[in-house]
């Protein structure tokens, strides 16, 4: 996503990530992958559960979870040190902003559970849906 951001940027969008580690996990996570992408924490997972993002073990050591590793090595990714909620799932969504005059949480255009460990959307997929 780090090398991709400016193709977002260049149709008006901000890549944004949240995490489920505290504050100090994150700020190391930062240093170790030099994102150079803002970075939020929810440690209770407010937001993962408010998205209905899975968790759980079988998300995470489903039948499916040697392929996906496969896949993530092939693609140079590696894994490193877990940190915060190791059976939390990820996904992408798209949010459009509230532009009213008391602007609320804005409205999800888009959005991608992820199924489990080494699985997302593409860069290119996830541009398709950005407005």
């Amino acid at each position: 996503m780090r090398d991709a951001s400016h193709r977002f940027e260049e149709r008006g969008a901000r890549v944004v990530l949240i995490g489920n580690g505290t504050p100090a996990q994150a700020a190391e996570f930062q240093r170790e992958m030099a994102l150079g992408l803002p970075l939020f924490v929810d440690p209770d997972r407010r937001s993962h559960s408010l998205l209905g993002l899975r968790r759980g073990i079988l998300s995470t050591f489903g039948p499916s979870l040697p392929l996906r590793i496969l896949r993530a090595r092939r693609r140079g990714f590696r894994q490193t040190a877990t940190a915060g909620d190791p059976w939390q799932q990820g996904g992408v969504l798209i949010v459009a902003p509230d532009r009213s005059e008391t602007p609320g949480p804005g409205r999800v255009l888009w959005s991608r559970p992820s199924r489990g460990p080494g699985e997302g959307a593409s860069v290119d997929e996830i541009l398709q849906h950005v407005p």
